[in-house]
């Protein structure tokens, strides 16, 4: 099954462009954050810990496909981006994929 995925990637000083982590929509309607390199999960979800700014109020992942859609419009830099919304089988989005227990769950 094809499933909703945002990517978070990085640019090193060689211009080399690497995949950090993914934000993914699964099948069961939750958003997940997928380590795509050692370590980054926390990283990740620092940058979405508060929310993204939406249009009319912050997005949260509970948000889904809004929240997956803003992504790439608010992480835009030149060495740290967000890709566009994209699709992929719902095993490759998922493989590496740890339950981790968020620091503030109470914000979703």
């Amino acid at each position: 099954m094809q499933v909703k995925v945002v990517e978070l990637k990085r640019m090193d000083d060689d211009l080399e462009v690497s995949s950090l982590a993914r934000w993914v929509l699964t099948s069961d309607g939750e958003v997940l954050i997928v380590e795509t390199a050692p370590h980054t999960f926390d990283y990740a979800y620092e940058l979405i810990e508060n929310g993204i700014p939406g249009r009319d109020r912050m997005l949260f992942m509970d948000d889904r496909i809004e929240f997956l859609e803003r992504l790439h419009q608010v992480f835009y830099g030149t060495y740290v981006f967000a890709t566009k919304v994209f699709e992929m089988e719902e095993s490759e989005a998922l493989k590496n994929y740890q339950e981790k227990e968020l620091p503030n769950p109470n914000k979703y």
